[in-house]
């Protein structure tokens, strides 16, 4: 009983000194308004809610900034894994998640061929990388939207959100995401960054 008892004191001192992970940061203003873009305004009733989001491109019209991103469908289960579309609609949202633009793409969907790129990560990886690379978008999209010389730092940022969405977004995509503004992209490789590429 004694030795019982002592054990339980180490394994309670044990626990004591072991650190918590630190709490994930709340997702950034661009990552909430993504998460319910299909829901909202022209979105609601022309984007099915089982379709995903693309990642967002900044993008600048008449010198305002807004975002653009297109939807895409899935066909599968989650136990044998899923095989994901080709984009099947597209949207343009202002920063703070108000839909300016929504529509469904004509043709059947198509099948994209599957790729291993979150093979080695653990579903927290994904979702704390998915959140970082939200929370860069929003700063390189700030830095576009300024139209100034953004500087080493600017460009060094540049490229790490370029790496970072190579990383995370389908390269069977990559020729729809340049397509969401090319102008966007023509600015990153002017900055460092790469553009997608298959």
């Amino acid at each position: 009983m004694r030795r019982t008892c002592l054990l339980l004191l180490v394994a309670a001192a044990a626990a004591c000194g072991q650190k918590e992970p630190p709490p994930a940061p709340p997702p950034s203003a661009l990552e909430q308004a993504v998460r319910v873009l299909s829901a909202q305004g022209a979105c609601a009733t022309l984007i099915p809610q089982e379709w995903s989001p693309s990642w967002p491109v900044p993008s600048k019209r008449g010198g305002a900034l807004r975002y653009r991103l297109f939807f895409f469908g899935r066909e599968g289960d989650p136990q044998k894994g899923f095989t994901f579309h080709a984009p099947q609609g597209e949207a343009d949202f202002t920063p703070d998640g108000r839909v300016l633009e929504c529509r469904r793409l004509e043709g059947e969907p198509v099948a994209i061929p599957r790729d291993g790129r979150f093979a080695a990560m653990t579903l927290d990886e994904i979702m704390a990388r998915s959140s970082r690379l939200y929370a860069d978008t929003e700063a390189v999209a700030a830095l576009y939207a300024s139209g100034r010389d953004i500087g080493d730092t600017g460009r060094a940022r540049v490229a790490a959100f370029a790496r970072d969405l190579a990383a995370l977004a389908d390269p069977a995509h990559a020729s729809a995401y340049r397509g969401l503004d090319p102008d966007f992209w023509a600015w990153v490789e002017k900055n460092g960054g790469a553009v997608p590429a298959k």
